[in-house]
């Protein structure tokens, strides 16, 4: 015959268990020990999640301060180069298209004589400033230190929202802007933006377009403003 005696081990847990201290203290070492798998289990998410916000941080460029500035434009579609180049002061700027010289207060004017007002389409991609840029930034992800990706229909919103009510959506999905960033003390030099995407939405069979803006002389340009305002007001 079997001994249905139970072990006095076993006898001795239940006789504990019956203790409501000792129930008490086993449910908060099971908890601890929960809370101890959990945070092991995502500490290394934390940690990139962590690091990945200091690289973004580090990354950003305080172009408030970048107040006045030359720069030069280059936008290589394909196998064919066009070059702007141009000045800013605060909220003016001065550029050049194919020797042709242009002024922008708010408007922009063609500095030719007689001097005439232009649409202010004549911009085009100079209206992506390094303020515009820092918000393209923010709403990218991050593909490695200085290299951004962002979707188109941002880029879209940023550079010129209007063009959204012209676009399906389906044509904007797993569509995106790739950005490169080069930067000294805190402030941009260089920037590439590849906007392919986005130019094959209205010429298909571009194979590639990008953006290239160089920045010099920051915070280092005479008011030029006065001259010019003189002479776009007669």
């Amino acid at each position: 015959m079997f001994n249905k005696k139970e072990p006095g081990k076993v006898s001795r847990l239940k006789e504990l268990w019956r203790d409501k201290r000792f129930r008490s203290l086993i449910f908060l070492g099971f908890w601890f020990v929960f809370a101890i798998v959990i945070v092991a289990a995502y500490r290394p998410m934390y940690n990139s999640n962590v690091e990945s916000y200091r690289e973004k941080q580090e990354s950003k460029v305080n172009s408030s301060v970048m107040n006045n500035y030359s720069y030069s434009l280059l936008d290589t579609k394909d196998s064919k180069i066009n070059v702007i180049t141009g000045k800013v002061y605060g909220n003016y700027n001065l550029f050049n298209i194919n020797g042709v010289d242009y002024y922008y207060n708010g408007k922009v004017y063609k500095l030719t004589l007689p001097i005439t007002e232009m649409p202010i389409s004549t911009l085009g991609y100079l209206r992506i400033t390094p303020k515009v840029i820092n918000n393209m930034v923010e709403r990218s992800t991050m593909l490695e230190t200085d290299k951004y990706s962002l979707p188109l229909i941002d880029f879209i919103t940023l550079y010129d929202a209007n063009e959204l009510n012209n676009i399906e959506t389906s044509q904007l999905n797993e569509k995106n802007v790739l950005i490169d960033v080069y930067k000294k003390d805190g402030l941009f030099y260089k920037v590439d933006i590849n906007i392919t995407d986005y130019v094959k939405l209205k010429e298909p069979n571009v194979k590639s377009d990008i953006l290239t803006f160089n920045y010099t002389n920051i915070n280092e340009i005479d008011d030029f403003t006065k001259e010019y305002e003189s002479r776009v007001q007669k």
